[in-house]
């Protein structure tokens, strides 16, 4: 038993659609591990990230809410939707070296310090245009 008093065992109810065992099994295999074992409610590294994916799998593939995923995998709904957003996070998210510095950023703020750094060096470059006229009026005299 958990500290909530919830078994830490399958139930049931994990087994009913066929669908959902077929993915569990395919990714417990491709993590290297049963389906039991990714079912367990341990929260090694290696179980959380294969529960998520085959949760990510179900949403996708079978179209599942995320209640019928929470039955398949015996845990709270709410559970299943922290997973999915962490997933969401996770794609959304891209990883950006500057100046020797790694950066982990949203899609969306990579595109807008992309942005910046190209008006950056518009600027930059209009300043060496400048200065470069400015050498020649010199070199004339």
């Amino acid at each position: 038993m958990t500290a909530n008093g919830r078994a830490n065992e399958v139930t049931s109810d994990s087994f009913r659609d066929p669908r959902v065992v077929k993915i569990q099994n395919e990714v417990a295999q491709e993590y290297g591990m049963k389906r039991e074992t990714m079912l367990f409610r341990g929260k090694s590294a290696g179980k959380v990230e294969a529960r998520r994916a085959a949760m990510i799998r179900c949403r996708a593939e079978l179209g599942l809410s995320t209640l019928e995923i929470g039955r398949a995998f015996n845990v709270h709904h709410t559970t299943v939707m922290h997973h999915l957003a962490k997933a969401d996070k996770t794609w959304d998210t891209v990883s950006v070296t500057v100046r020797h510095r790694r950066h982990n950023l949203t899609l969306a703020d990579a595109r807008a310090m992309i942005s910046r750094m190209a008006r950056q060096m518009r600027d930059q470059a209009l300043l060496i245009e400048q200065q470069a006229e400015q050498i020649e009026k010199l070199a004339q005299v």
